[in-house]
């Protein structure tokens, strides 16, 4: 059980913020995506 409740709250809060911001970030446009993107890609790369 504590395996489900703990994989169902990693989904949501890795899901969570990109529905909220793409609903109501009035700014947000494709030039920030792409921005964000690559802050997120550079995270990746350079942690593994």
């Amino acid at each position: 059980m504590l395996l489900l409740v703990t994989a169902f709250g990693g989904l949501e809060a890795a899901f969570i913020w990109p529905v909220v911001l793409g609903l109501y970030w009035q700014v947000g446009n494709t030039v920030w995506g792409i921005v964000i993107n690559g802050c997120g890609r550079s995270f990746v790369y350079f942690d593994s």
